[in-house]
């Protein structure tokens, strides 16, 4: 049983506290607004060893499932967006690498993300 309540999981994801909102797009299918938690990181992941680098997530994201029923590789979000999906100043580009998971709860998706060119 989770611990959260529904007000506690709304608090999470409001757009006055932690989240935005972001354009998720799934692979192959058409976007649509939601709110995540987005961790914009440092590029961490990078290795570079002589003229060989490899690269990993970038970002991370943790997306309301209440908004985005299924997240996997090769999705996109853009973001921050506006209420109609509009891409704002600064806004990256990203796509969803790896395997998304969901959280014991059901709450959110955890997703691992590269900025896309």
């Amino acid at each position: 049983m989770p611990v959260e309540s529904a007000a506690d999981r709304a608090s999470f994801f409001s757009t006055s506290e932690f989240a935005e909102l972001a354009l998720f797009t799934p692979a192959g299918g058409s976007g649509s607004v939601c709110t995540i938690i987005y961790d914009r990181g440092q590029g961490q992941n990078r290795m570079a060893v002589g003229e060989a680098s490899a690269s990993g997530a970038e970002r991370s994201a943790w997306i309301n499932a209440d908004e985005v029923e299924a997240v996997v590789r090769g999705a996109r979000l853009v973001v921050p967006v506006d209420e109609d999906g509009d891409a704002l100043p600064g806004a990256e580009t990203l796509e969803v690498i790896g395997e998304p998971k969901l959280d014991d709860t059901g709450f959110m998706w955890a997703a691992d993300l590269v900025l896309v060119d």
